[in-house]
């Protein structure tokens, strides 16, 4: 049974699918139930453990903050919670009130909230609910408003030599940690994380949580089994298992939260509002709902429901919460798929099949928000909401049952063709429209010696950018000379439209990437995408989309 998914209009996986063959090529297969360890070419299928199925969050932090206990507030004040958390952990609570005005309790936040053998750190990491946020200092828990203000950042270091040990490069890490951590706080999305590398040593830059996270994913990535959640309290395993029961409802115009509690009490979990987040998207939680649906997993009696709404459900410190879905709560993961794929170009394949079949409007890759990326060939890393993780999961599972019955087929000549757009520089323009048909494999471009060839690179200007000693800063229109009279640096700018094979553009971003870097800064395939200088626009032929800026 599929896993509930975060958004209403995600794609469920079906017993027909598009995947990818152990050669690599795209067909349409059965599901088959019969599993061997070997192929039917006698190639060994790598074995892929279960363990470790997650990085617990609790062992990341100060054992006190991990600490599982029992406690109960009913409609308790702010500063008495303070107070119970200070005298469990023996860390003092501080209301940062340089950020905040007035007190506490002058904002009127009272907590109806309970711990049954669970973790302090849960209690904290709820009061986001309320708008406040908690980090760990010197021995302290800050608490402060979460009113739009940065917030507090540290630089921490992590020695990456274990990682490179196993085959991973700084960059691959390095992107991979940008798409997986928090992926709006980057100050390349313009958030104030940052990050440096010297030699083995990284140095990030960024919040308490944020720090947690990252751990947890370069733990998952030295060590991960078949799924292993980068940062996932171990508990939350029972939660999914229990939203794979089955329940039945009845609903005649009762209203949304009683909907919700009745569902809570029949499936035996805790599901909660997130009163912020439905107010956000304006939905009323009193609004009558009419359903019936007789044994059905809780998580399909949930995605019906809340689909209605644009809402969605996800699991996060020990409770189902019902949140948004414009904004669902997003995980890490980290994926063994070293028997799906085995190099850069079967995790390319294995990439596009999961994007087309699962939530394929919500990847960036589309203009969405989740992510999926492969560090190296065989370990695939993803940042969704968590039901879209399992999704995933099945399909690959479905897959490898298929994969093991499957006959290795050699790989086909190329034969579609896809149009790629790169941006740039006028003058790099000129020189990279030239050097193309020469370096990259010449005989796939059309020219009076090729007239059949189906490689072509049209050439066309685009809007002039300002530059100052950081980059670019704004796009220009050509036809406003008297406003790029008063900037001190116009670039002009061409779009090179490119339609050759995939396999060529691969190589143009190889050779762009060179030109931007030179030879010190290794280029990854897997993660590179197609990108082109200053990043491109999608485009389509064939039946086929590329997009020129990849994954960056």
């Amino acid at each position: 049974m599929l896993s509930h998914s975060p958004f209403p209009y995600s794609i469920h996986v079906q017993l027909v699918l598009t995947l990818v063959l152990w050669q690599s090529n795209l067909v349409f297969i059965a599901a088959q139930t019969s599993v061997s360890s070997t192929s039917p070419s006698g190639v060994e299928i790598p074995i892929i453990p279960d363990e470790p199925k997650t990085v617990d969050p609790s062992l990341l932090m100060p054992a006190e903050l991990g600490k599982l206990t029992k406690v109960k507030f009913d409609h308790s004040t702010i500063e008495d919670v303070f107070a119970w958390v200070g005298s469990s952990t023996g860390f003092p609570v501080v209301f940062d009130e340089d950020q905040n005005s007035t007190s506490t309790r002058n904002q009127g936040i009272y907590i109806t909230d309970s711990l049954d053998n669970e973790p302090i750190f849960w209690l904290l990491n709820r009061l986001s609910q309320y708008g406040l946020n908690w980090h760990f200092e010197d021995d302290i828990i800050h608490v402060v408003k979460n009113d739009g203000e940065p917030l507090f950042v540290t630089t921490n270091s992590y020695n990456l030599a274990e990682l490179l040990d196993k085959g991973f490069t700084g960059q691959q890490i390095l992107t991979t940690m940008e798409q997986a951590v928090c992926p709006d706080g980057w100050q390349s999305a313009g958030g104030v994380s940052t990050y440096s590398q010297l030699g083995d040593v990284l140095f990030v830059k960024t919040t308490y949580h944020a720090h947690l996270e990252l751990q947890g994913l370069l733990q998952a990535l030295g060590n991960h089994g078949r799924r292993t959640w980068a940062y996932d309290p171990p508990q939350h395993e029972k939660i999914r298992e229990q939203l794979n029961s089955k329940i039945s409802v009845r609903f005649d115009n009762l209203p949304l939260y009683r909907a919700i509690e009745d569902i809570s009490r029949r499936s035996g979990l805790d599901i909660r509002i997130n009163s912020k987040s439905l107010e956000e998207s304006a939905v009323n939680a009193r609004q009558p709902v009419s359903l019936t649906i007789n044994d059905r997993s809780v998580s399909a009696v949930l995605s019906v429901l809340l689909s209605r709404f644009e809402l969605t459900s996800a699991i996060r410190n020990g409770a189902v919460w019902i949140v948004s879905s414009e904004a669902p709560y997003m995980v890490a993961a980290v994926l063994d798929v070293r028997d799906l794929c085995r190099d850069a170009k079967e995790a390319k394949a294995l990439q596009e099949a999961i994007q087309s079949q699962v939530s394929s409007d919500n990847w960036v890759t589309y203009g969405g928000s989740m992510n999926i990326c492969f560090p190296k060939p065989g370990t695939m890393v993803l940042y969704c909401a968590d039901g879209v993780v399992s999704d995933i999961d099945n399909l690959l599972q479905l897959y490898r049952q298929v994969l093991r019955t499957s006959k290795p087929r050699d790989s086909v000549a190329e034969t579609e063709v896809e149009t790629h757009y790169y941006v740039m520089d006028s003058v790099l323009a000129s020189s990279v429209e030239s050097l193309l048909p020469t370096r990259i494999q010449p005989k796939s471009w059309k020219n009076e010696q090729q007239p059949n060839a189906l490689g072509t690179i049209v050439r066309v200007a685009t809007e002039s950018s300002l530059y100052d000693h950081r980059g670019p800063i704004v796009a220009l229109s050509k036809t406003n000379p008297e406003q790029e009279s008063k900037l001190a640096m116009v670039k002009q700018r061409d779009v090179l439209i490119i339609e050759n094979f995939p396999s060529v553009h691969l190589e143009i971003a190889r050779l762009l990437h060179l030109l931007r870097n030179g030879d010190g800064e290794q280029f990854s395939q897997t993660m590179g995408g197609m990108g082109g200088m200053g990043g491109g626009m999608g485009g389509s032929a064939g039946g086929a989309m590329g997009f020129g800026g990849g994954f960056m």
